[in-house]
């Protein structure tokens, strides 16, 4: 029974995964308050990503290992990808803002 305890724990994740995306429609309903880009990522990515864009847990990749530019970033904040929700109320220079803190502060900081 203990062998399966992992395969039983990973497929739980992916259920609850599946039904939390449908649900939400892959949205998620986080509204910014501020336009600091480092206070933004704070509150709405550090909880999965990390302080430092470290990662974490087992879904959550490091984004210091990742290699994009500001296009790409924005259009993963805004459209989502994977397990990630799109945050469409991250908009116009907010938006420009939080992709570059993340290009420049977090990819380069971790390096």
């Amino acid at each position: 029974m203990k062998r399966w305890l992992p395969f039983i724990g990973l497929v739980c994740i992916a259920l609850f995964s599946a039904i939390y995306m449908v649900l939400n429609e892959g949205d998620s309903l986080y509204i910014p308050t501020t336009n600091k880009p480092e206070v933004i990522y704070r509150q709405a990515c550090a909880s999965c990503h990390g302080n430092r864009g470290e990662g974490g847990r087992l879904f959550y990749p490091a984004l210091a290992k990742e290699d994009m530019i500001e296009k790409e970033v924005r259009q993963i904040i805004q459209n989502g990808s994977m397990i990630m929700p799109a945050f469409h109320n991250i908009q116009g220079d907010t938006l420009n803002n939080l992709a570059e803190y993340v290009v420049e502060k977090l990819f380069i900081d971790n390096e």
